[in-house]
């Protein structure tokens, strides 16, 4: 065979494998490019409808839930919870549906293409359609509900189960197929203080009828069926069984196949719509037509064959003059292009020369280098794209978590901020302001008047002539008021803002804080208070050590005077004069328990005693105009409790009884044993049945005004005018009762006076304060020696007289360094030592032990602080001052014979 003849043969075959090649290659590119047209089209139909979607239900989502959330709606679902509801209630559930619902109504009117065709219905607690009566005027025909009612009630339970608001495809399980498909939005009804679910607010809108556009066909699958206008007869049912058989349980969320509808082939593309949990699941359906596929293809083989026999001809009339190497830079060029066509963009092909193959070539190459570098280029900035989307999340994310703790910190502070925009008079406020006013953000219209309404009353045009100067001056604006809550709460804050000028000065902007301090200012109120009452304490304490050292001797002198005489006259004198001693040491002591009282001791007390000694220092101390009585039976329960905090609550109401009284009254103090049972118990805030001895209060002043009774107990609430009242008085009892275990009640009406009834638990116990009888006779003294260390020479000379009447041997010593003398010279014959604390610099109980460790040692002293454990200071006895003459040799007695 010749070299021209194979050169022939091979052309032949090279064209018609050429042309083989582009027959396959165009046939698969022809259907590539149909598939991605439709893949395209059909995945932009679908993103279509979601935004669409999402567009059309974002706002009626927010209406709904508004409406399922209103109070009056709530009610109402309310009413309709039992077995067999009212038709009425019914009734009532759909009008307020309507109310809550008429701005979406308006919004999306007739040509909307959704409320205006669409429903809404009520499902109660059971999953069961609430139906309206005829009279109720619905924006849509009640049959469509009817129709509908059987699918949502089988689509409710679960909905309540998980109880948020889901968004779902239901139709008519019966009816003709042009019956339209609806879009349904399940918003639960809950209520946020029980936390119990009413029922379900469906709202429902039409679907916009399936299309058809060009070759492409739009349905949706629902239900096993297929809902599409452009279909009907057999090829609705070729459609349906293929769909049928494609899409079973558990199919993937997008699905694409090839079916014949009415004996022509079309290309099925699904994607399931996103419906919510317990939603049956729906798909978009989109047909396209291939017979347009087929008939482009058959056109271009034709056109391809046609060529490739004019190549053939032409390739028996070039084969005679092409050289023997045409076949490989056409085989290579023919490979190049395949691997170009899977993706491969690095090919590159020989250039065999200069001629038009070696051009040909290099064209070639050139552009599969083009290609591989627009390749690249594409690959980064996708991998550009997903590195600032990544970013860009996490940023946000960051965000949102510094959002999070600023939030937190605001709540965990009381501390708030807001912005006024001056020129609008737009005021926002953070999520903890809203908090310390009391108001919910519908609640609050946004503008600096609304907040001034917020203000207590009495510091409005304080806090506006505050703002106004800083807005004038712009400097920053600084300032503490009072607050009024919705419930009537005052609350104290503290207001910090500064000014945002323009460029010409005016300014535009005032940012700031509000922080809530009214625990603050109680604590500060209250330490104040302390530091008043410690002072007072320092100074009650020096008055107390002169008036017990003045007293001491008096009372001495008086009861050996008393044993000495048996005039009758001379001793009822004397007992006056000692029964007066008596009175005021314990005035003394009295003031020196309210000016250092010990705040934790507690005891069995007798609340007889106790009102009778307010009523002596309210006799004394109140105007005449007020008439004092007390009330108390023989037989009062005793209580356990601290008898300075009970003294001070007497005290607060009885300084409030004074107040209420300007003109004079009658002021009761009483007390009772009083049994509550739980019905009597109900009646009373924080009561308990059970056994309580109830302290009475009551007075015949102004009475107190009903809006006020809430109030009284409020930390800084006061009625009296400025600098009369702290506002702490009453809060301060309240706590000091809670902290007995007890609870009180407030009776009051203008103009009839206020009584107040505190309730304090009986003590479990059957013992009562021991009385100690006085003794017959008073111990003598053997002989023993007694050194007595005192600087008030009128309390030493009474107090060695006294111990020497009753045979004692009496050294004395007036100051420290005589101590130290008297000590040194009779430290073996020392029996017991009666000495003070301190004698100027020197410790005297130190200086006892130094030189006596062994003999008892009496602490004297008039300071309450004096009387704790005797052995922590190196003392073996009390004896507080003023002390009788029974007391002195008995404590002296008892030391004496106490056992080793």
């Amino acid at each position: 065979m010749t070299f021209r003849l194979k050169l022939l043969l091979a052309m032949m075959l090279l064209v018609v494998g050429v042309t083989a090649t582009t027959l396959l290659i165009t046939e698969n590119q022809v259907r590539a490019s149909y598939e991605r047209h439709f893949q395209q089209s059909f995945q932009s139909q679908v993103d279509s409808f979601l935004r669409q979607r999402e567009f059309r239900l974002e706002p009626v989502k927010q209406k709904i839930a508004a409406a399922a959330a209103s109070t009056r709606l709530l009610a109402a679902m309310e009413n309709v919870r039992q077995t067999h509801p009212d038709p009425k209630d019914i009734d009532d559930v759909y009008q307020n549906g309507l109310d809550e619902l008429s701005e979406i109504v308006k919004t999306y009117g007739a040509g909307a293409d959704n409320l205006s065709r669409g429903f809404f219905v009520f499902l109660n607690e059971k999953s069961e359609a609430l139906l309206p009566s005829s009279a109720v005027k619905l924006p849509y025909p009640l049959e469509i509900i009817r129709e509908l009612s059987a699918q949502l009630e089988a689509l409710s339970p679960a909905l309540l189960t998980n109880g948020t608001p889901q968004v779902g495809y239901v139709a008519p399980a019966t009816g003709s197929r042009t019956n339209r498909i609806h879009e349904a939005l399940f918003v639960p009804i809950t209520d946020e203080v029980t936390h119990q679910r009413l029922g379900v607010l469906v709202a429902g809108f039409p679907l916009a009828n399936a299309t058809e556009k060009g070759s492409m066909l739009s349905a949706v699958w629902l239900h096993g069926r297929l809902y599409a206008t452009a279909l009907t007869g057999e090829a609705l049912k070729n459609v349906e069984e293929a769909l049928s058989s494609e899409l079973r349980d558990n199919a993937p969320a997008q699905r694409d196949f090839q079916a014949l509808v009415a004996g022509l082939p079309y290309r099925v593309f699904c994607q399931s719509l996103r419906a919510g949990p317990g939603f049956p699941p729906a798909y978009q359906v989109c047909l396209f037509s291939l017979a347009e596929a087929a008939a482009e293809n058959q056109q271009l083989s034709r056109k391809i064959l046609l060529s490739g026999i004019f190549a053939s001809l032409l390739a028996l009339v070039l084969s005679w003059v092409i050289s023997r190497g045409l076949a490989v830079p056409l085989k290579e060029l023919v490979v190049g292009t395949m691997q170009i066509e899977r993706g491969e963009y690095g090919v590159k092909v020989p250039v065999r020369g200069k001629d038009e193959l070696g051009l040909l070539g290099r064209a070639f190459n050139s552009m599969a280098e083009r290609i591989q570098t627009s390749y690249a280029a594409l690959e980064q900035r996708i991998a550009e794209r997903t590195q600032e989307l990544a970013e860009r999340k996490r940023a946000e994310e960051a965000l949102r978590q510094s959002e999070a703790s600023l939030r937190e910190a605001q709540r965990i502070a009381h501390l708030g901020n807001w912005d006024w925009n001056v020129a609008t008079d737009e005021l926002r406020w953070s999520d903890e302001l809203y908090s310390i006013f009391g108001l919910e953000k519908q609640d609050f219209k946004g503008t600096f008047a609304a907040f001034l309404e917020r203000v207590h009353p009495a510091d409005r045009n304080r806090v506006e002539s505050g703002v106004r100067q800083s807005l004038e001056a712009g400097t920053a604006y600084s300032l503490e008021h009072r607050v009024l809550r919705r419930d009537g709460e005052i609350r104290i804050v503290r207001a910090q803002g500064e000014m945002s000028r323009a460029a010409a000065g005016k300014p535009t902007h005032m940012l700031g804080t509000l922080q809530d301090i009214t625990e603050q200012k109680r604590i500060e109120a209250e330490f104040l208070r302390a530091q008043r009452m410690d002072s007072i304490g320092a100074l009650a304490g020096g008055m107390a050590h002169d008036l017990n050292n003045a007293l001491s001797p008096i009372l001495m002198g008086v009861q050996l005077m008393r044993r000495k005489t048996v005039d009758a006259e001379t001793q009822q004198m004397l007992k006056v004069i000692e029964t007066n001693t008596h009175r005021g040491a314990g005035m003394v002591r009295q003031v020196l328990t309210f000016a250092r009282g010990r705040e934790g001791d507690r005891e069995l007390l007798d609340l007889s005693r106790l009102l009778r000694e307010m009523e002596s220092i309210a006799r004394q101390t109140l105007p005449r105009t007020i008439t004092v009585s007390a009330m108390t039976p023989p037989d009062l329960w005793p209580v356990f409790g601290n008898s300075t905090q009970l003294h001070q609550i007497l005290l607060n109401l009885c300084i409030n009884a004074r107040d209420a009284m300007p003109k004079g009254g009658q002021l009761t103090l009483a007390a009772d044993n009083v049994e509550l049972t739980a019905a009597e118990a109900a009646t009373m805030p924080d009561a308990a049945a059970g056994n309580f001895v109830m302290l009475l209060v009551s007075d015949t002043g102004t009475g107190i005004s009903p809006e006020n009774l809430p109030k009284l107990f409020q930390p800084f609430f006061t009625t009296k005018n400025p600098g009369e009242g702290t506002g702490l008085g009453l809060s301060t009892v309240a706590r000091i009762v809670r902290n007995h275990g007890g609870f009180f009640s407030v009776k009051s009406d203008l103009g009839e006076g206020s009584t107040f009834e505190i309730y304090f638990p009986r003590a479990k116990t059957d013992a009562a304060p021991a009385v100690r009888a006085a003794p017959s006779q008073l111990p003598n003294g053997h002989g023993e020696m007694i050194l007595l260390i005192e600087d008030d020479r009128s309390v030493r000379e009474m107090a060695a007289a006294s111990l020497g009447e009753y045979g004692y041997q009496v050294v004395s010593a007036g100051s420290g360094t005589d101590a130290a003398g008297q000590l040194g010279k009779y430290a073996a014959k020392l029996n017991l030592v009666l000495t003070i604390p301190m004698l100027g610099a020197v410790n005297t109980v130190e200086l006892a032990r130094k030189h006596c460790p062994d003999v008892p040692v009496i602490l004297m002293s008039g300071e309450l602080e004096a009387s704790g454990n005797g052995s922590a200071n190196g003392t073996t006895a009390y004896l507080g001052k003023p002390f009788s003459l029974e007391q002195l040799l008995m404590t002296v007695a008892k030391q004496l014979r106490r056992p080793e």
